[in-house]
């Protein structure tokens, strides 16, 4: 994944470069971003089934990339179409309390997507000659590309995986795909030239059951769907800073 990442920042590099050759890249800006971040993890469950389910707490995990805006308006009110790729790591810190074999479990995990996001960044209130406000609404693409349990002795998603129950031998715990809401507002700067540099806050939150099909046996020998019962969401505060050229 880290080489994946140095990959995409060289590529940005060299497409920054060649901007001068291009229509569509003398409009666009390059950057790099960095985030800690605040991660929230919402359960929802089934009382008859789960009646102690929570989340745990929150944790402090980071994101990272890189950031494309292409300028879409810039007489009236400047607009910027923005995306990039970005390497974000998030908990998931759900703890199913009493399952249907009277087994009390843990259940936390450390998830890491790659994103794609899309938003407008307008730029509301000039504040200086130099320095914008913004706001930035938009959604994130989450493509999962691990997930590592932990407390694994017992954590009960990871035991359901690893033989506990045959049926879900082997299954991913958490689903390889989210999609999220992204609100934003920060403060734009421009030093010399094309150089700027950004902060901001952000929230974010998955707006899919991130739970994958796993299955629980009760007591009567039934299987069951875990993600029918039971409902983990994600979602970040996340404080942003960066750099474009």
């Amino acid at each position: 994944m880290k080489k994946a990442l140095i990959f995409a920042i060289v590529l940005m590099a060299f497409l920054s470069a060649s901007a001068q050759h291009s229509k569509l890249l003398d409009k666009t800006q390059f950057g790099l971003r960095f985030a800690p971040l605040l991660s929230f993890t919402k359960v929802d469950a089934e009382s008859y089934a789960y009646p102690d389910a929570k989340s745990t707490g929150t944790g402090i995990r980071w994101s990272a990339g890189i950031i494309a805006d292409y300028q879409l308006l810039k007489k009236l009110l400047p607009v910027y179409l923005s995306t990039g790729i970005w390497y974000s790591t998030r908990a998931a810190n759900a703890i199913p309390g009493e399952n249907y074999n009277g087994l009390y479990s843990k259940g936390r995990y450390n998830l890491s997507y790659v994103q794609i996001p899309l938003s407008a960044k307008i730029l509301l209130y000039k504040i200086n000659r130099t320095t914008w406000f913004y706001v930035q609404p938009g959604i994130t693409f989450d493509i999962k590309v691990s997930e590592k349990p932990r407390d694994a002795d017992y954590n009960y998603f990871y035991l359901l995986t690893t033989g506990f129950t045959q049926e879900s031998l082997g299954k991913n715990v958490y689903k390889n795909f989210n999609l999220g809401s992204y609100l934003g507002a920060g403060i734009e700067k421009t030093l010399d030239g094309n150089t700027k540099i950004f902060g901001s806050i952000s929230w974010s939150a998955g707006s899919l059951q991130i739970l994958n099909n796993i299955q629980d046996k009760k007591d009567n020998g039934e299987l069951v769907y875990v993600n029918k019962d039971l409902r983990v969401r994600t979602a970040q505060l996340a404080f942003e800073v960066g750099i474009k050229f």
